[in-house]
């Protein structure tokens, strides 16, 4: 009788993945051939497409300044093939275009119809130009003038309540030399800040802020920026009696008013408090027009009082009055 035999240690044998493997790389690599392949016939095509330009000028004026910046790049509108535009487009060919300001001085302006005819010279083999932007390069340049102008602080500020401004906002420097144009500088009366914003200010604020940077690269400031003070202080109120002075009376009348003084309301910062006080305030009622048969009131006037006072109000605005011959 025979032993029974051992079992064999039998490995399992891997069934496709080799072959699917190698069969995926060859799709792909025909699917990448493919595409490639699409990809050069697209290129081939004839497309329409705007391409960069460079503008460079030359023969400029001594001395005088373009009154508009003059454009450094532009575009044109070309039919190429899709190889010739991507290279265009991304700058791998440069497409240039010379500007002398001595051959065309005697216009302020070139335009594009004109421009196209020069710039089809400077065009690479295989480009056809169709249009070109912008339709007008202006040329127009001035005298060169400086001229100082007072800077103004821009922006919107708030006081918190009974609080006010105790003067103008300053700023360090208070002018700025401005270069530029001579048409754009003549007329020129003031340079603006960047704004300034505050809110419920109760005390002075200083600090620094930017000038507006100006339209054209052809106008220049000395400086780029300024310091600036706004000086806040608290403000009150008082009363003042004001004796009120006729003027203007005929002389063959005596005229009593009624009442003699008028209430003054005066609102004022507290560095000018006793200042306020006694400084001089000037009540008139004039007669000049005044009919004195018909009329019973006349009218009272404020006048004579210094800046760091305003007048919130006052009472009478009329007053009687009574005619003696």
């Amino acid at each position: 009788m025979e032993a029974p035999k051992e079992p064999e240690n039998r490995i399992p044998k891997k069934t496709g993945t080799a072959g699917t493997s190698r069969n995926t790389a060859i799709l792909l690599l025909c699917m990448g051939i493919a595409a490639f392949l699409w990809l050069l016939i697209k290129l081939s095509d004839t497309y329409t497409w705007r391409v960069p330009v460079t503008l460079v000028y030359s023969n400029l004026p001594d001395n005088r300044v373009p009154v508009r910046d003059l454009p450094r790049k532009s575009e044109m509108l070309v039919n190429a093939t899709g190889i010739k535009l991507i290279l265009a487009r991304f700058r791998i060919i440069d497409i240039t275009l010379p500007i002398s300001y001595r051959e065309n001085k005697s216009t302020p302006y070139l335009l594009a119809r004109n421009l196209q005819n020069e710039l089809a010279g400077e065009m690479p083999v295989g480009y056809k130009l169709l249009n070109f932007y912008p339709d007008t390069i202006f040329l127009q340049f001035d005298e060169k003038l400086s001229k100082k102008v007072p800077v103004m602080l821009a922006g919107n500020v708030s006081f918190a309540k009974q609080f006010e401004s105790r003067s103008k906002p300053t700023t360090a420097p208070d002018s700025v030399l401005v270069s530029g144009p001579h048409s754009t500088i003549d007329t020129l009366m003031a340079w603006y800040t960047e704004p300034v914003n505050h809110t419920d200010i109760k005390e002075t604020i200083t600090g620094k802020v930017k000038l507006q940077k100006p339209k054209y690269t052809s106008v220049t400031l000395a400086v780029d920026e300024v310091d600036y003070t706004i000086e806040v202080e608290s403000y009150t109120q008082i009363t003042r009696e004001i004796d009120i002075e006729l003027v203007n009376v005929p002389r063959n009348k005596k005229i009593t008013p009624y009442p003699k003084k008028v209430k003054v309301f005066v609102h004022v910062g507290l560095s000018n408090l006793e200042a306020a006080r006694t400084a001089t305030i000037v009540a008139t009622a004039d007669f000049e027009k005044v009919n004195m048969k018909k009329d019973r009131f006349v009218e009272v006037r404020l006048s004579g009082y210094p800046d760091y006072i305003k007048i919130n109000g006052y009472e009478p605005r009329n007053i009687e009055f009574i005619v003696y011959n």
